[in-house]
This record gives structure tokens, sequence and C-alpha cells, in this order.
């Protein structure tokens, strides 16, 4: 199953640290604060534990959603513009060309 993460968060370093944890777990970005992943559900709750722990120094405005999509719904979504490349994102794909 994977993850589709959203998140509006005010401090600018908060944000970008953030953002690196969920590249180095393997989310792809889709979005300036969207990312897409597919991760097992035990890392999921680990880092959901691990943002909880840290959320208390956040602002009373920023929020943080998590949801979970199977596989089909994520390759039938509609995209205007450049679409998200669903195999790297579904981690079908064997390598990442860079």
């Amino acid at each position: 199953m994977a993850q589709l993460i959203c998140y509006d968060i005010e401090d600018h370093r908060k944000r970008e640290k953030l953002a690196k944890e969920l590249t180095r777990m393997g989310f792809v970005r889709i979005q300036l604060s969207v990312f897409a992943g597919n991760l097992r559900h035990a890392a999921c709750m680990a880092l959901l534990e691990k943002i909880r722990s840290k959320w208390k120094s956040h602002s009373p405005s920023d929020k943080f959603y998590m949801f979970f999509i199977d596989d089909h719904q994520m390759e039938n979504c509609y995209a205007l513009g450049q679409a998200p490349d669903w195999e790297l994102i579904l981690q079908k794909a064997k390598y990442r060309i860079f």
C-alpha cells in the first residue's frame, strides 16, 4: 500500500528537515509539500512516531497528513502537467537514473 504525505509547516528549517527525512526514507516529491512512497507498515508507524515526538515544537497552524492508498488508486490518478513516476514511487522500478 502506498502513502501520500502532504504538509503545511510555517518554519522553513523544520519544513526542509521533514522533506529531507522523507526523501531519505524513499519518498518521492511530487509537489513542494507533497510526497508519495511505498513503505512497509512498520516503517510508516516509526516515521509517524518520530514526527509526533517532534510536533510539540511546531506552530499550532502546522499540518501533516499521511494517506494510505492502494497501488491501483495511485496508478489511476489524474494529473495535469508532468505526471509522477508511479513505477518509481511504488518501487516497481529496479533503479533510478539521475
